[in-house]
């Protein structure tokens, strides 16, 4: 048999690639497409043995079909509203053909219970894979309430491989004090906020000059991040007559390295929201949320509402650590471990076993014509 990961960029990818390792001893080959330029990122999940393909354009792939006949079981790592066309391609296919592959969607990061189309637009996968206990609870009750069937929903935890790189070595670190800057596309969005946010990070660099501040370099087009505008600054010099600091200190780093090694060195974590302060979490790591610019969904960071761990960005200089809610984090940062990855397998097997049944949509393009509308 053949496992097929459909994927495109960035954490998808790597979440994909994450359930492909859980899942391959049941099968024969492993054949993951996907459009990012380099795999430097997730090199940790790519197997010798899986034969990597990029494509260019998703619909062209739909169009053609053969993306169906390759394996018994596709991995769906695609974000939001894609799922739709995906699926909807798939529906067509069986209607067609009268055989389909099995498919397991999911979440790959950091889900907000509330957006329910997160989950919605994969409805119509055979399996949906949740990433918390907190959100399969509440998951399930919505979609009982819209009376939509549930029983597809598996309790599977962030799907994530850590090795010996992301073991945490203080040791390693020469004695200094490493904090981990996690930034996230157009946060801070405002020219305030990312002027504040340098100044907070200025002045900790300053007051703790035997410490080092990592900040974790992320490009995506059209979007900006933290590294982009620490770059930009320096060129446009725009700090300058505010702040008296004529360059960036030394011990600010921007790095390129992926995030399950520099977890591994990390003594403290800072951002506003990711699925990697989750892991920072789940890591023992102590964690800032930071709440300068205020707790919402404007900022992301209403996620971690009773968590314990959000702060301001002066409680860091101040070296005011939080300790993170135990309750909150057992229902929040959960991980596949050994039991949920057999029954991940498990769950995989008898759907292979069962005769394939239509593809049915809650986003159908009879109930929702404009997701198709072109």
């Amino acid at each position: 048999m053949k496992l097929l990961v459909f994927s495109d960029f960035d954490s998808r990818l790597k979440w994909g690639l994450a359930l492909a390792n859980y899942l391959r001893s049941i099968f024969e080959s492993v054949i993951v497409y996907h459009r990012e330029n380099t795999l430097e990122q997730v090199k940790a999940y790519v197997r010798q043995e899986y034969t990597m393909k990029r494509y260019g354009s998703m619909s062209e792939m739909l169009e053609k079909e053969d993306i169906f006949l390759k394996a018994e079981v596709i991995i769906l790592a695609i974000g939001g509203t894609k799922n739709i066309y995906f699926l909807n391609a798939l529906g067509r296919f069986f209607r067609k053909y009268q055989q389909r592959p099995i498919v397991i969607a999911g979440m790959n990061g950091l889900t907000d219970c509330s957006d329910l189309h997160a989950v919605l637009c994969r409805i119509g996968a055979d399996i949906i894979c949740i990433n918390s206990k907190r959100n399969f609870r509440i998951f399930k009750e919505k979609l009982q309430d819209l009376n939509v069937k549930n029983d597809n929903l598996l309790m599977l935890g962030y799907a994530r491989l850590y090795g010996d790189n992301t073991e945490k070595s203080r040791n390693c670190n020469n004695g200094k004090q490493i904090t981990l800057l996690i930034g996230q596309a157009n946060m801070p969005a405002q020219k305030k906020q990312q002027s504040y946010l340098m100044k907070k990070v200025y002045e900790y660099a300053l007051k703790y000059p035997d410490h080092l501040v990592v900040i974790k370099e992320r490009s995506i087009t059209h979007k900006e991040h933290m590294n982009a505008y620490f770059k930009k600054k320096e060129i446009f010099q725009l700090w300058r007559w505010r702040y008296k600091i004529k360059r960036k200190p030394d011990n600010i780093l921007i790095s390129n390295e992926p995030i399950e090694s520099l977890l591994g060195k990390a003594d403290v974590c800072l951002g506003f929201y990711s699925t990697a302060l989750i892991e920072a979490i789940h890591l023992g790591i102590p964690t800032i949320v930071i709440q300068d610019f205020g707790i919402g969904k404007n900022i992301g960071n209403h996620d971690f509402l009773g968590s314990g761990v959000l702060h301001s960005l002066n409680d860091w200089i101040d070296n005011k650590l939080p300790i993170v809610n135990k309750g909150w984090k057992d229902e929040n940062c959960n991980f596949a471990s050994e039991v949920e990855i057999d029954l991940l397998k498990k769950a995989v097997i008898k759907k292979i076993k069962e005769k394939r049944e239509e593809v049915v949509q809650y986003y159908s393009e009879e109930k929702f014509p404009y997701f198709y509308d072109k």
